[in-house]
């Protein structure tokens, strides 16, 4: 009977003390477990910082124009001094309030003496103006025609804003890029006017005359 029992109490213990060996083996295999890095998220100013540097060079790219030729400049300033005209006579009959009647009155003079200052150097140059507004604004104008009241006086002025830090930008490009001396001196000469058109129209009722 002793016979008996010794040999399976000793199976039994082999078998036990295999299992908790092959316990330990499984846990000490096992890889260990990286807790997650500290600050691996990027701190928020820095991405607010990255956000507004983009935010900038959006809005310089936009305010870049690409040189041109001077027979393009001619072309480009003689349409746009008939843009800003086109659609100030549109408000001029609609009786506007008193501060948009008086920025439009400026325009219509403003582009009209800039035009008149363009034409000979552009028939020097051999470059025929057109002298008309293009597509685009002539859409405008016929929105604005069946506008009326502070509705039409605030497209109107959006509308100046627009169009005059596109005209900025392209008389800042002539001066810079230009090759001829007297376009390049009608661009250095206008571009202040433009300039102060460009802040009375950003003021609204608050500019002065």
């Amino acid at each position: 009977m002793k016979r008996l029992i010794l040999p399976a109490l000793a199976a039994g213990l082999f078998a036990f003390s295999g299992c908790s060996s092959n316990a330990n083996k499984t846990t000490a295999d096992q890889p260990a477990t990286t807790p997650p890095a500290e600050n691996s998220a990027p701190p928020m100013a820095n991405t607010a910082d990255t956000a507004m540097n983009h935010a900038a060079a959006g809005t310089d790219a936009m305010a870049a124009m690409p040189p041109m030729s001077d027979a393009a400049f001619m072309a480009k300033a003689d349409e746009g001094g008939h843009n800003e005209m086109g659609l100030s006579k549109v408000v001029l009959m609609k009786n506007p309030s008193a501060a948009v009647k008086a920025y439009a009155n400026k325009m219509v003079a403003d582009h009209t003496k800039a035009g008149n200052e363009l034409m000979p150097i552009a028939k020097k140059h051999g470059v025929k103006l057109k002298g008309m507004m293009d597509a685009e604004h002539q859409t405008i104008r016929e929105q604005l025609m069946k506008m009326s009241g502070t509705g039409l006086e605030k497209k109107y002025m959006d509308q100046m804003v627009t169009d005059h830090e596109k005209t900025v930008a392209l008389f800042k490009s002539e001066i810079a890029n230009g090759k001829e001396g007297d376009v390049k001196g009608f661009a250095s000469k206008t571009l202040p006017v433009i300039e102060q058109h460009t802040d009375m129209a950003k003021k609204g009722d608050n500019m002065k005359m």
